[in-house]
């Protein structure tokens, strides 16, 4: 099971860590071009990737400012306890897909398929998220948005 919840008391205004859960690298603001160039690697290579940010503007900003260098994403999903308007326009809120009467993670699975052109997605890790859904859901929900191992999925830990 991933570990969302461990504290990282490295974290400053000014810092933000990126990688696997194994191999956290640290960076600081403002970027410089080659930790632009560092992300934008670990932004194209299809797996689950960790991030962890301050606040969730500053997670964001991060966010959009990798997206908006590559130019190469067209489908973006994100999984997030905040209200839609607070996002990009181009982007999908995959926390307000319709749940039917089948589970959480069978209606994702259903709307990925029937969807299947998102070719990045991120996962906001908030306290909000873990009320609207259970930490088992979202560990399912990773392995459901990687499952084909071609789409790139961002998991952002907000300290």
């Amino acid at each position: 099971m991933k570990e969302f919840s461990e504290p990282m008391s490295l974290i400053s205004d000014k810092k933000f860590t990126a990688g696997d859960a194994r191999k956290p690298k640290f960076f600081d603001f403002p970027l410089k071009d080659l930790n632009i160039i560092e992300l934008q690697n670990l932004f194209m290579t299809p797996k689950t990737h960790y991030l962890k940010s301050k606040d969730i503007v500053t997670g964001r900003n991060l966010i959009y400012t990798v997206l908006k260098s590559l130019n190469h994403y067209h489908h973006v999903g994100c999984v997030t306890a905040t209200k839609s308007e607070c996002l990009d326009q181009n982007i999908l809120n995959l926390s307000q897909i319709r749940v039917t009467k089948k589970s959480f993670i069978e209606t994702v699975e259903i709307f990925l398929v029937e969807n299947p052109n998102i070719d990045f997605a991120w996962v906001e890790i908030t306290a909000e998220l873990y009320i609207k859904f259970p930490e088992h859901h979202l560990v399912k929900l990773l392995e459901v948005l990687s499952a084909n191992q071609q789409t790139p999925v961002i998991v952002m830990q907000y300290v």
